[in-house]
């Protein structure tokens, strides 16, 4: 039985079960963690030794410089996804990305030997985290050249293998992503070796090792293949984006065959390049449209707007529907990034149908829309920024379900399964979405 104002946190959890009745409790906890982050201390990151640990994103997902830490290695090595369950509420299974925030009123604490989600301020617990799996023993085997597979990528298949993006400064880069200061610092902490594109040879004999491996238990096997990366707006190694990337998805292919998917994150190609991508089987597009209003776009993604256009951007995605299909076509979106200030939305309720006008035009023409909670990263052009409350968010998911629902679209190729319990995806809670 529940006791009566625990604490602050819980409080504010129940307040929230209690205005949305709708929506699945799990929606609601993931959200608010995915706003405002975790805190770690040194007991609880020295007591995962030996456990899964962070490996290369794209982006920090931190909140908290390294400095503020309490130490370079912290941010590195907790693992990229943790596994939330039961505890007061009985919460059915979160998979949620562990935002470093030193200030959150959020707490990982070690108890009894358990690690447990905690109200920060009364040390009171939450829910449960589920036992970290060990890394597969592959995972330590090594290329003739001495890279060794976890640095060619994680178990989950999701490839950086472009670390930087050719959208260069203040006048380019898109304001909440810190792509290019994320990995100059990781580069200058010597967390890792270099910032070179990954070689085509060492994914695609990584893939056939991993996928096919006995050693790799079957509950952490691949569902699919993630090729991810910055954008390439010139050219790379002498190859312009969409070459650059089809030589891994045929080396790939020639390991694996076509059982799995391919998820190709990237800009949108012009339709001959998309129709030539499309011969290969099995592909989904990620081309994500990052922000919806029109001036907002302008403001938020110059590089793109410059090069590309949101109009054109759009259009794109429309094509990957019709050339791939329903299902693999998955823009995404950085859900809350325009209520940043001072150019941003003012309110709640502006942003959310700004926002929701522009899910329902991708998903009534068969995208299905992929909302990214943002993560106020301090290595951004927007640290320090108050995130937007986390109604905005319960709001985003709940829209994003019900036109899922409306439009009868079908799961995205190459995810995990949509559901409270089931969804694996951490950047967002719209995929645990469901009727309560």
């Amino acid at each position: 039985m529940l006791q009566e104002k625990i604490n602050s946190q819980t409080d504010h959890l129940e307040g929230l079960f209690k205005k949305y009745r709708d929506v699945p409790k799990e929606v609601i906890v993931k959200e608010d963690l995915l706003r405002v982050g975790f805190h770690l201390s040194r007991k609880t990151i020295d007591s995962c030794a030996g456990e899964m640990r962070k490996v290369y994103q794209l982006f920090s997902w931190d909140f908290t410089k390294v400095e503020k830490m309490g130490g370079k290695d912290v941010s590195v090595l907790f693992p990229d996804t943790i596994e939330i369950i039961g505890g007061i509420y009985q919460l059915r299974r979160i998979v949620v990305r562990p935002r470093i925030n030193m200030d959150s009123p959020y707490s990982i604490n070690l108890i009894e030997n358990k690690l447990e989600l905690c109200d920060r301020d009364s040390g009171s617990p939450i829910a449960e985290l589920l036992p970290f799996r060990p890394v597969p023993g592959i995972m330590n085997k090594s290329f003739e050249d001495g890279t060794l597979y976890r640095e060619v990528g994680p178990i989950n298949a999701d490839f950086i293998i472009f670390r930087q993006c050719q959208y260069w400064g203040p006048s380019e880069e898109c304001k909440f992503c810190d792509i290019n200061r994320n990995a100059a610092a990781k580069k200058k902490l010597g967390q890792v070796k270099t910032l070179q594109p990954k070689k085509v040879e060492h994914v695609a004999k990584w893939c056939e090792d991993v996928f096919f491996s006995e050693d790799v238990p079957i509950e952490d096997r691949p569902i699919s293949v993630h090729l991810n990366g910055g954008s390439i707006t010139q050219s790379l190694q002498g190859l312009p984006e969409f070459e650059f990337y089809i030589q891994f998805v045929d080396a790939i292919r020639e390991r694996i065959g076509t059982r799995w998917p391919i998820v190709i994150q990237t800009g949108p190609w012009p339709i001959e390049q998309e129709k030539e991508a499309a011969k290969r089987v099995n592909i989904c597009r990620l081309s994500n449209y990052e922000v919806w209003d029109k001036d907002l776009f302008k403001i938020i993604c110059p590089g793109k707007s410059k090069s590309i256009g949101r109009d054109q951007w759009h259009k794109g995605i429309l094509d990957q529907v019709e050339i791939f299909g329903e299902g693999a076509a998955c823009p995404g979106f950085v859900c809350g990034v325009e209520m940043a200030q001072p150019f941003g939305f003012k309110t709640v309720e502006e942003a959310v149908k700004s926002s929701t006008e522009g899910m329902e035009f991708f998903m009534s023409r068969g995208a299905v829309v992929r909302p990214i909670s943002w993560c106020v990263e301090a290595l951004s052009d927007l640290p320090g920024q108050q995130p937007p409350p986390v109604d905005y968010y319960i709001q985003i998911d709940r829209n994003w379900f019900e036109l899922w629902s409306k439009y009868k679209l079908p799961p995205v190729k190459g995810f995990p399964p949509i559901g409270p319990g089931l969804n694996l995806y951490p950047n967002s809670a719209s995929f645990d979405m469901g009727v309560v």
